[in-house]
């Protein structure tokens, strides 16, 4: 759903952290996801995502990757395409990873009528939902 969307939802994020990590990134933070906000927001659209990790051992950080059209790395800041996951350990980092593309998926089908949805996102829709 990130392809479609090109949003990152974060839950139970402290409004400060928030918006330290959103002035660092250069961005701003849309924390009212209604329609109205959406279209009011410079918000972009991402066409691919990886996961990756950062470092190597029990410091180690995974990271999800948001790839948008026409954006490179921006030397020396984090980028608005990049999405730090940190956790206590590898397995609840997973879990949160997990968490943050289900949250993708819903938020990709109410905004997008499912007709236009990639064909492995319409398989993940309720029957009747996916025909356009």
């Amino acid at each position: 759903a990130c392809v479609e969307a090109g949003l990152a939802v974060v839950q139970l994020v402290p409004e400060e952290e928030a918006q330290r990590a959103c002035l660092a990134a250069g961005i701003l933070p849309i924390t009212d996801l209604t329609m109205e906000a959406l279209e009011e927001s410079p918000v972009g659209q991402a066409y691919g995502y990886k996961e990756c990790g950062l470092g190597s051992g029990p410091q180690s950080k995974r990271c999800l990757h948001l790839r948008f059209e026409g954006m490179g790395y921006k030397g020396g800041a984090m980028s608005p395409f990049t999405l730090l996951l940190k956790a206590p350990s590898d397995a609840l980092c997973r879990q949160y990873n997990g968490m943050i593309e289900r949250g993708l998926k819903v938020v990709s089908s109410a905004t997008i009528p499912a007709g236009n949805l990639p064909e492995v996102l319409r398989r993940q829709l309720p029957p009747g939902k996916a025909d356009p």
